[in-house]
């Protein structure tokens, strides 16, 4: 069974073929653009959970626990962001190379030098 999504599109009243699809393709696009958010959120609180034991652990030093343990948290959150920005475009270049080879080349250089720059970055300040 191969389904004509076309036949899936349906509208209240008199409705011009056209801009059926037209609203069906922006919502598609709004629905894509949401669910990718949603996934690189994934991505930075996945990161930020497997490294939360250590930041709990530090919250058992006296005195300075807790101040320590929230700028640990702060930075591992901010670490993970920093690093989930070059994976995210490095899954979503290897999505887009099968089916648009052009893009998916332009975002894996893109994420090669997000890379490029956090690695030059960190190196600079040790």
């Amino acid at each position: 069974y191969e389904a004509n999504y076309l036949d899936d599109i349906v509208y209240e009243g008199k409705v011009v073929p056209d801009e059926m699809i037209k609203k069906s393709l922006d919502n598609n696009n709004t629905e894509t653009l949401i669910i990718r958010l949603l996934c690189f959120l994934c991505m930075v609180f996945g990161i930020y959970l497997f490294f939360l034991p250590i930041v709990e652990l530090i919250g058992y030093i006296p005195l300075v626990g807790n101040f320590l343990s929230g700028a640990a948290g702060a930075f591992v959150f901010l670490g993970a962001l920093i690093v989930c920005i070059p994976l995210f475009l490095a899954t979503m270049a290897l999505a887009w190379l099968f089916y648009h080879p052009k893009i998916g080349i332009a975002l894996t250089i893109v994420a090669l030098v997000i890379a490029a720059i956090v690695i030059i970055v960190e190196e600079t300040v040790k």
